[in-house]
């Protein structure tokens, strides 16, 4: 039986809502940026990557998911993170097994996740991913790229970030 709570230990902020994400559409429009997370006042950050299934619709179509900071929000500032920015990347978290569907993990360019929607399946993609940023950056956010040759394809998706360790505790007010 739990006694205690985390409730009030941390931060909670949607990235990128629940929704199913069309190549063609993030291709007319250029990136899909997610909000901005502010981390002052939080001495760790985890983003959680939630996919739902990948259409294997048409050749050539794939999808990246980077993972930028800054110190200011303005939209130049971003910066690709880098791997010592990052731990735990690639991680699924409910079986253990790092991501394998299509792509790669190797982190380059602020990439986190890289796949080919053709070579992707409903079964393979489908899972809960957790990346740890420890970088020293104020602000955070992911954007999401088209980046095949054919914008046939799409991914269900949503991400949020979960700021910990907080400065002034309690963040969330268990009590209003």
């Amino acid at each position: 039986m739990s006694v205690r709570e985390t409730y009030s230990d941390f931060g909670y902020y949607q990235m990128f809502g629940a929704a199913e994400y069309a190549t063609a559409e993030i291709a007319a429009s250029g990136d899909l940026s997610s909000l901005s997370v502010d981390t002052q006042g939080y001495d760790a950050v985890t983003v959680i990557i939630n996919i739902g299934s990948c259409d294997t619709a048409g050749s050539g179509s794939a999808m990246t998911i980077r993972f930028l900071h800054a110190d200011s929000t303005a939209s130049g500032d971003y910066t690709d993170v880098s791997a010592t920015d990052l731990i735990g990347s690639g991680w699924l978290v409910n079986s253990g097994a790092t991501i394998s569907f299509g792509g790669s993990m190797a982190l380059t360019s602020g990439i986190i996740m890289d796949f080919d929607i053709p070579a992707a399946s409903v079964a393979s993609a489908q899972g809960t991913w957790a990346f740890g940023y420890i970088g020293k950056k104020r602000y955070i956010k992911l954007i999401l790229e088209s980046t095949g040759s054919a914008d046939t394809g799409s991914i269900a998706m949503c991400a949020i970030a979960i700021p910990g360790l907080p400065a002034n505790w309690p963040v969330c007010d268990p009590y209003p």
